[in-house]
């Protein structure tokens, strides 16, 4: 592991390299390790991702008008999932012309009513609902810089879905009507 860290750190490709330097906390072997998230030089860093192989790849399937034209949520193809890939890899943030794939997010995400039709046989006041795409829609248009006032209703969408009991949420047995409190080391204790 000594040798990879130094060795894409200085790395012609800026997604390895920014990757890299963040992720040596202290100075290696090399002069190009050992960047501090939020300077100036990994803020410079992050800038030429924007035009990196992998951004381009990332975003070649994009039509003149900025729009990917596949659902959504079409695995690693839709805008949902290359707006996660350009996240992971740190894309920099307030670039505009990605606006069109989070306009196809946004009505996507806001129009779904899963909660209301899916919900545990005598509790029906409970949503059964996995978030994992709207948390993450949240997530990079923070990270992205493409947040709005749908990225917070987005939020309280997950916070009016969530149950008062937690990840409890996930289990389909009787256990559903309990309340539980988290312990030390993340056991769940029942309340009652």
């Amino acid at each position: 592991m000594d040798g990879l860290l130094p060795r894409y750190a200085a790395s012609d490709d800026p997604v390895l390299a920014h990757k890299a330097r963040l992720l040596t906390a202290a100075p290696v072997a090399t002069p190009t390790a050992g960047l501090q998230e939020g300077s100036e030089e990994a803020e410079a860093l992050r800038g030429r991702i924007a035009t990196s192989p992998m951004a381009r790849a990332l975003l070649s399937g994009r039509e003149r008008d900025g729009t990917i034209r596949t659902h959504p949520y079409k695995k690693w193809q839709g805008p949902h999932w290359t707006l996660v890939s350009l996240a992971l890899i740190d894309y920099p943030p307030g670039d505009r012309s990605l606006l069109p794939m989070m306009e196809q997010v946004y009505a996507w995400l806001l129009a779904r009513e899963i909660p209301g039709r899916r919900t545990p046989a005598g509790q029906e006041s409970r949503a059964r609902f996995c978030a994992s795409m709207e948390a993450n829609a949240i997530w990079y248009s923070i990270r992205l810089g493409l947040d709005d006032e749908r990225t917070a209703q987005l939020a309280r969408t997950l916070i009016r879905w969530q149950w008062p009991d937690g990840p409890a949420n996930r289990e389909r047995t009787a256990l559903l009507a309990r309340r539980y409190v988290w312990g030390p080391g993340g056991g769940r204790v029942s309340v009652w």
